[in-house]
């Protein structure tokens, strides 16, 4: 594949809204799931994702690892009516600063390895079939049913 891309990442500073929730915490043998969903408005982009994730104990803080997949819709590249549907696999690293049982704030790195390059949520460049696309992300998580998911 090629590596040459575009400045624009997946998740950018100006206007992309996220939002990832940890569905399961600490499931099986320490590891979990999260799921997350997001918004890139200069892309009119759409992604789904649902990672496996592990957490580790830390003073004060939650670091945190995983692989998943996903999804990203928008825009199909040079039509006007038409969407795509672009595939990835995605890697990620982050950590969680806890406020209380519900609420954390979050800073998360992450690549994606997009497996095609039909509609312009990629930010690849418009002749690369598949490639890698990194990115990070700030914010606040929510954990619904808090004590339901431990």
């Amino acid at each position: 594949f090629s590596s040459r891309r575009r400045h624009t990442r997946y998740i950018s500073v100006t206007g992309v809204q996220t939002c990832a929730l940890p569905i399961l915490k600490n499931a099986v043998a320490g590891f979990g799931v999260q799921v997350s969903a997001g918004y890139r408005p200069s892309a009119k982009a759409f992604t789904a994702e649902a990672a496996v994730t592990r957490q580790f104990a830390f003073q004060g803080v939650t670091p945190y690892a995983g692989v998943g997949a996903g999804a990203a819709f928008s825009p199909r590249r040079g039509a006007t009516t038409q969407n795509a549907t672009d595939s990835y696999l995605s890697g990620l690293v982050g950590v969680d600063y806890p406020f209380n049982e519900s609420i954390a704030l979050t800073g998360e790195l992450g690549v994606r390895y997009f497996l095609s390059n039909q509609g312009y949520a990629s930010g690849l460049d418009a002749g690369v079939e598949r490639g890698v696309s990194p990115g990070a992300r700030l914010g606040v998580k929510f954990r619904f049913l808090p004590g339901a998911v431990n």
